[in-house]
């Protein structure tokens, strides 16, 4: 008896002892990803001139107008827009005509006096941006960090410069994307270390240290993913309470930001229908209910009921005949088979540069990092991906992988309709042979869910594969902190030496 109770002290000892081990290595996967995002996050923010971020310009624009308090866009002979410093929209044109000039430098003095100097904001100029209809949470929180930056230019007594202002919407973005990411390496059981890679990919990170709704579209979606397997994973079979209101919201992001992305939301509901029962059947149904009805209410808070403040701004535009989005959707109707030629037509002539936007590519779209960088990076990101999620040992079903699949496929088959119908007929006309607007930068969303479907038992159960594979998951960082360090190389290169 004695024996016997020794024998499971030490099975208990045993057990904490191992939970205890993956606790700490929760926390440390989590704090080098911290350390790292911040570090490099900073450069970037530093680094990439004003306003050289992928339409930048359009995305602070509007987070100024609502840090100033103006939620509804103005109607001026027909069109929308907002009021705007004059001296604000010089400013940013005379920036942006750095663009494709890659012999070009940036004077630091020139910078560094437009941030310290006193802005201008009495002649006031109408302009229409690409961003005036976006719902406003899409650009909350760079418009707090203007706000913060106002409040610190009062107390510095400053009449705080746009470029002042840039800066501090810049590492409100940067401090909310590293917060979701943590966040969801901390929740996922698995995954953790190619989590971490996928959250310091350079794009990800370039993008969560500009003024852009993208670094919510990546960090919501790495969470997602983390939340998924939660629940996959973790035999959490009821939805809680908290973790509704969260998918709530990110269903919400998706669908006023970027609806291709709703596809994935059906691994979720994959998760929960399977684990479906007789006793915790209402539970669920409540759960997915709860979900859907906090969506809808950001949706009615943000969208509707504003508009029913503002009718004139809905009512404004208008013009007769068919739009180039509604002819270009009607070709694609019409000619199914011969946009299909033109997706894989774009597919073939253009993957060289969706790889090189989705590892990395800096500025307006100009600036790269050699191609023997990206292409290393990305076999590694994937080598990772693979080995951890063997090295996990969790059983992936053939219909997680379907839906997976079919997800991701509907969501990237979506980017490149939807640029088709709303972007290209503008450049190419309708009816081109080419879709124009699609960058790597769109994939990222689908990176962290897509990895699931590389689970196996099969790399763990052999020795060698599995060094391996312990080997290739444990130098995954450095990987990252390697390339981190191209990108910044590639950044003082373009802009600064």
């Amino acid at each position: 008896m004695r024996k016997v109770m020794t024998m499971l002290w030490l099975k208990g000892k045993r057990k904490k002892v191992i939970k205890g081990e993956s606790y700490m290595n929760t926390i440390s996967i989590q704090k080098k990803f911290i350390y790292l995002a911040m570090i490099f996050g900073i450069l970037f923010v530093m680094l990439i001139p004003p306003f050289q971020g992928p339409d930048e310009d359009s995305h602070f624009k509007k987070a100024y107008v609502l840090a100033a308090g103006n939620i509804f866009p103005d109607v001026h002979e027909g069109k929308t827009g907002y009021y705007l410093p004059a001296d604000m929209i010089d400013y940013i044109s005379e920036q942006l005509e750095l663009n494709g000039k890659l012999d070009e430098k940036v004077s630091y003095s020139e910078v560094i006096i437009a941030e310290q100097g006193n802005a201008s904001y009495g002649e006031q100029k109408f302009e229409h941006f690409s961003t005036v209809s976006s719902n406003p949470l899409a650009h909350a929180v760079p418009a707090l960090g203007i706000v913060i930056g106002k409040i610190v230019g009062k107390i510095a007594g400053m009449n705080p410069s746009y470029v002042f202002l840039l800066y501090f919407a810049r590492l409100a973005s940067l401090l909310v994307y590293v917060i979701l990411a943590a966040a969801a390496i901390r929740v996922t059981p698995i995954l953790k270390r190619t989590f971490c890679m996928l959250g310091l990919m350079p794009m990800a990170l370039f993008l969560a240290g500009a003024v852009s709704y993208d670094m919510l579209l990546n960090g919501t979606a790495l969470l997602f993913a983390g939340m998924c397997f939660n629940l996959l994973y973790k035999q959490e079979q009821i939805m809680s309470r908290k973790y509704a209101v969260v998918f709530g919201l990110i269903l919400f992001l998706f669908y006023v930001l970027k609806i291709v992305y709703l596809p994935i939301f059906a691994f979720l509901l994959l998760i929960l229908l399977r684990n479906i029962r007789s006793d915790n059947k209402q539970k669920i149904i409540k759960s997915i209910v709860f979900m859907g009805a906090v969506s809808v209410g950001l949706l009615l808070i943000t969208s509707y009921l504003p508009a029913m403040f503002a009718p004139e701004v809905g009512a404004s535009g208008g013009g007769g005949g068919l739009s180039a989005s509604q002819q270009q959707l009607q070709y694609v109707i019409s000619h199914p088979l011969e946009y299909l030629k033109t997706f894989f037509n774009t597919l073939s002539i253009s993957r060289n540069f969706y790889i090189s936007s989705t590892v990395g590519m800096f500025g307006l779209l100009d600036t790269r990092i050699f191609s023997v960088f990206t292409y290393l990076y990305l076999f590694f990101l994937i080598a990772v991906g693979i080995s951890e999620i063997s090295l996990d040992r969790v059983e992936v079903k053939w219909y997680d992988r379907v839906v997976i699949l079919i997800a991701t496929g509907a969501s990237f088959f979506g980017i490149f309709l939807a640029m088709y119908i709303n972007w290209t007929p503008l450049v190419y006309g309708v009816g081109a042979g080419v879709i124009e607007g699609v960058q790597g930068r769109y994939f990222l969303p689908l990176f962290p869910a897509f990895f699931i479907i590389f689970g196996n038992k099969w790399i763990a159960e052999r020795k060698c594969s599995r060094i391996v594979a312990e080997k290739c998951s444990g130098y995954g960082m450095l990987a990252s902190i390697l390339i981190l360090q191209v990108s910044v190389a590639a950044i003082l290169l373009r802009f600064w030496i």
